[in-house]
C-alpha cells in the first residue's frame, strides 16, 4: 500500500488513531507492517503490501477462493476438458469457453495471453449495444474523474476491471478494495506483471 493512506485510515472497529510500526519498504509503498489502534487495540497487518483490515468478527467467507479452487478442481479430476480447451483454436470456441480458458492462462500466470484471450471472449460475450454503451459510460466516468486529483478508491474491486482501466487513463494512485484476500493477490499479481503496481494500493 501507498504511504499516504496513513493518513487516511483509521480503526474500522472503534474509529480510533493507529500506530504504525512499518518493518518493509519499496520506495514510497508499505509491504509489510503492524498496526495497533491506539483506542481499543485491534491489530491490523500489511502483508504483501496489502492491508488487512477486515475486523476480527466479520465473517471471512471468500466466494472468490471458492469458485477458483472449484475451477482447479473440476479440471484437474477432467483433465481431457482442459486439453479441450487449450488445445481448440481460440477463434472456433465459444465465449464462454474462451473466458474459461483465458481463467487457466490465468492460473498458469500467463497474463498476457490470458487478458488477450479474455478481451476476445467478452467481445462476443455482450451485444454491440451493451459495448457501445458500457465504453460509453466508461469513458463518462473517466472525464469526471479526470478533474480531480485526490486518491481514486475502488469499492468492491472485485478482478479490477474498471480500476485497471482508471490506471491506464488517469494519473491519480487507486485503491483496490475487495473482501477477498484471494483476489486482491490475484491483482497484485495481475497489475506487477503489467508494470501497473506502483500506482495501486490495496486493502482488505
Amino acid at each position: 500500500m501507498q504511504e499516504f493512506l496513513i493518513e487516511m485510515l483509521q480503526c474500522p472497529s472503534c474509529h480510533g488513531e493507529l500506530n504504525w510500526k512499518i518493518t518493509q519498504h519499496q520506495g514510497d509503498r508499505i509491504e509489510e507492517a503492524e498496526v495497533n489502534c491506539k483506542k481499543c487495540g485491534s491489530a491490523y497487518p500489511v502483508k504483501e503490501g496489502i492491508a488487512l483490515f477486515l475486523i476480527s468478527d466479520s465473517p471471512r467467507n471468500d466466494l472468490w477462493e471458492q469458485l477458483d479452487s472449484q475451477l482447479i478442481q473440476y479440471l484437474r479430476e477432467n483433465p481431457q476438458i482442459e486439453s479441450k480447451l487449450m488445445d481448440t483454436p481460440l477463434n472456433t470456441l465459444n465465449p464462454a469457453d474462451q473466458f474459461f480458458r483465458a481463467q487457466i492462462l490465468e492460473e498458469r500466470e500467463e497474463f498476457a495471453q490470458a487478458k488477450a484471450t479474455a478481451n476476445l471472449a467478452y467481445s462476443k460475450l455482450y451485444a454491440p449495444e451493451y459495448l457501445k454503451c458500457n465504453n460509453a459510460q466508461i469513458n463518462y466516468l473517466i472525464a469526471q474523474l479526470s478533474i480531480f486529483e485526490d486518491p481514486i478508491i475502488d469499492l468492491a474491486s472485485g478482478r479490477g476491471d474498471l480500476a485497471e482501466l482508471l490506471i491506464r487513463k488517469l494519473k491519480q494512485p487507486i485503491v483496490f478494495t475487495d473482501f477477498s484476500l484471494q483476489i486482491l493477490r490475484r491483482n497484485r499479481r495481475w497489475l506487477d506483471f503489467f508494470g501497473l503496481y506502483e500506482r495501486v494500493s490495496f486493502t482488505f
